[in-house]
C-alpha cells in the first residue's frame, strides 16, 4: 500500500471529491473503555512476566476499545474507497470482523439515508483490518461522516519498557491507490514509570576516616566519630499516577498488582570494620543511630559489600518518605580499621512486582568516604641537567603506616606527571628521592626527563608527616653538602 504517491492522491483527490475539495487530516478519538477521557499511562511496573492479556483487561464492549475517526475533508467522497486501520507495538487479541465497523453521521447516529455506501470486510491480518467503502456517485461518504471501530481489544506487547507504546494508525485510499483523506495516528494506551528510585550522596560532605585514630573512626561528618552517612535512597510515586490493568483506575504500588519484595546491594562500600547490624537504613531519626524501625542490613561481606532483602512491608513504609539516610557505624571500642575503598560505593535497588517477577533495576552512586591526610608542594626542584640537583625527604612522624603519592609540573606548569604512587612508608621511616630518581619517574611516563625547574606535590593518607626539601652543587669544584630549602615551610602537617 502506497502513502507517499503525493501527485496520484492530487489527482484521485479531484476526481473523488466535488470541484475545488480541500484535503486536511480527519480527527480520531478514543472513546473507551467507559469513562476513559485521556490516554491512559500504564505503570510498566505490570509487565512482563505473567500479567494478564489482553488490555484491556475484561470481557464486555465497556472495558475495550471504541475509536471513532471522523472525516476532515471540504466535500464528499463519491468514490470507492479503502479504510485500513493499523496497529504498532501491539496486535488483536481477536481479530475485528465485518460487523466491527459502523458509519455514524456528522450527528453521530447510524447512517440510514439513501445515500450511504454499503461497508464491506477487505481482510485482516493480526496487526490490521482493513474495510471497502462502496460509494459510487448515488452512494457517498459524506464530509464529517464517523467510521467507528468498536469493542476490539490488543494485546500488552510493548510495554514492558517505559516510554512504549500501543498505537492505531488509519489510512482512507482510493481503489486506485490515492489518498483520501490525511492518514492519521492515535495513541490507544502507553506505559509509564509507577515507582521512581533514586540515590544521593547526602548531606555528610565533609566525612574522612581517620588515620590519626587508627583509622578506625570517622572525623569531620555530622554524625560524630562512631557514623556516616554514605548517602540516600528515595522511593517515590511519580507526578502523574500511573493505571492499572482495567486503563481506569490507578495503580498502586502496594496494591494487588504492586510491590512484592526487593533487594538493596551496595558494593565498594566501607564496611571492613562494621558488621550487619552496624549498617542500616534510617527510619526513625536523622542521626545515623540504629534504633526503632531502621532496616539493618541482612549482610555485610568482604568488607565492601552490603545486602539488605527488603519485605513489601519495608518497601511500603519508604514509598513517598523521602530521602532516608544509608548509614554505616562502628563500634564506640572499635580498633578495626575502617577501610577506605579505591571507587565510590554503588547501590543498587532491584525491585520486584507481582507480575514482573524479573525485576526492576535502579542504581547509582554514593558517597565516597577517603582517608584523612596531608598534601605537602616543594618548590624549585630541578631536573638532573642543573648543578643544584634537588634531593626530597618524607619522614612520617605518625604511628600509622602511609601511602605517598608525587606530582611534578615543570617551570610552565605543564605536567610532568600525576599521581604516581611512590609506595608505602612506615612509621618513623625516611624516604629519599633526588633529581635523577624523579628523572627516572618522569621518563617512566612517557616525559624526557627534563623539566628545568618544577614543583612536586606529595600526597598522603598520614596526618603527620614532615617534607623537606634539599639541594646538593654537584659543581666538582664546589661543596657537596646538603642544603635545606625548606625554611621551615614543609615540616610537619606540611601546611
Amino acid at each position: 500500500m502506497s502513502h507517499n504517491k503525493i501527485l496520484s492522491a492530487a489527482i484521485v483527490a479531484a476526481l473523488s471529491m466535488g470541484s475545488g475539495a480541500a484535503q486536511a487530516a480527519g480527527t480520531f478519538t478514543l472513546t473507551q473503555p467507559a469513562g476513559l477521557t485521556t490516554t491512559p499511562n500504564v505503570a510498566y511496573e505490570l509487565f512482563p512476566t505473567n500479567s494478564p492479556d489482553p488490555l484491556p483487561n475484561g470481557t464486555t464492549a465497556a472495558t475495550r476499545f471504541e475509536v471513532t475517526y471522523t472525516l476532515g475533508l471540504e466535500n464528499d467522497v463519491k468514490k470507492a474507497f479503502y479504510i485500513e486501520y493499523t496497529l504498532t507495538g501491539g496486535k488483536w487479541e481477536s481479530e475485528p470482523s465485518s460487523s466491527s465497523i459502523e458509519l455514524q453521521d456528522n450527528g453521530g447516529v447510524v447512517r440510514i439515508d439513501t445515500a450511504a455506501p454499503t461497508i464491506s470486510f477487505a481482510g485482516v491480518t493480526e496487526t490490521s483490518v482493513k474495510f471497502l467503502v462502496l460509494a459510487d456517485g448515488s452512494d457517498y461518504a459524506n464530509k464529517d461522516d464517523k467510521f467507528v471501530l468498536k469493542d476490539f481489544q490488543v494485546n500488552k506487547t510493548g510495554l514492558a519498557t517505559a516510554g512504549e507504546k500501543v498505537q492505531l494508525g488509519i489510512t482512507l485510499e482510493d481503489t486506485s491507490g490515492g489518498e483520501v483523506d490525511a492518514a492519521n495516528t492515535l495513541t490507544l494506551v502507553q506505559s509509564g514509570v509507577g515507582t521512581s528510585v533514586s540515590f544521593g550522596t547526602g548531606d555528610d560532605s565533609d566525612v574522612e576516616i581517620d588515620v590519626g585514630q587508627g583509622g578506625a573512626k570517622f572525623t569531620g561528618g555530622n554524625y560524630g566519630t562512631n557514623a556516616a552517612s554514605l548517602g540516600t535512597i528515595n522511593i517515590q510515586y511519580p507526578g502523574t499516577k500511573m493505571k492499572d490493568y482495567d486503563l481506569t483506575t490507578d495503580w498502586d504500588f502496594a496494591g494487588v498488582n504492586g510491590v512484592s519484595s526487593g533487594t538493596l546491594n551496595i558494593s565498594n562500600g566501607p564496611f571492613g570494620a562494621s558488621k550487619k547490624e552496624l549498617v542500616f537504613i534510617e527510619i526513625d531519626s536523622d542521626n545515623c543511630v540504629k534504633d526503632g524501625n531502621d532496616i539493618a542490613a541482612t549482610t555485610v561481606s568482604g568488607g565492601t559489600t552490603a545486602s539488605w532483602t527488603l519485605t513489601q512491608a519495608q518497601l511500603v513504609g519508604l514509598l513517598g518518605q523521602g530521602a532516608k539516610k544509608i548509614c554505616v557505624t562502628v563500634a564506640s571500642d572499635n580498633t578495626a580499621a575502617i577501610n577506605q575503598t579505591d571507587e565510590p560505593p554503588k547501590a543498587t535497588l532491584v525491585l520486584k512486582y507481582v507480575h514482573n517477577t524479573t525485576g526492576i533495576s535502579s542504581e547509582d552512586k554514593l558517597r565516597h568516604i577517603k582517608k584523612n591526610g596531608t598534601i605537602c608542594s616543594v618548590y624549585n626542584v630541578t631536573d638532573a641537567t642543573k648543578l643544584d640537583n634537588s634531593n626530597i625527604r618524607v619522614i612520617n612522624r605518625s604511628t600509622q603506616s602511609g601511602t605517598l603519592t608525587a606530582s611534578l609540573r615543570d617551570q610552565d606548569n605543564n605536567e610532568v606527571f600525576k599521581n604516581v604512587n611512590l609506595g608505602t612508608i612506615k612509621p618513623n621511616q625516611t624516604k629519599t628521592w633526588n633529581s635523577q630518581q624523579l628523572a627516572e619517574i618522569a621518563k617512566g611516563q612517557g616525559h624526557s626527563g627534563e623539566w628545568g625547574r618544577g614543583v612536586l606535590t606529595i600526597g598522603s593518607d598520614l596526618i603527620n608527616m614532615e617534607v623537606f626539601a634539599l639541594t646538593r652543587n654537584t659543581n666538582p669544584a664546589g661543596s657537596k653538602a646538603l642544603l635545606n630549602m625548606s625554611g621551615g615551610s614543609t615540616a610537619s602537617g606540611c601546611d
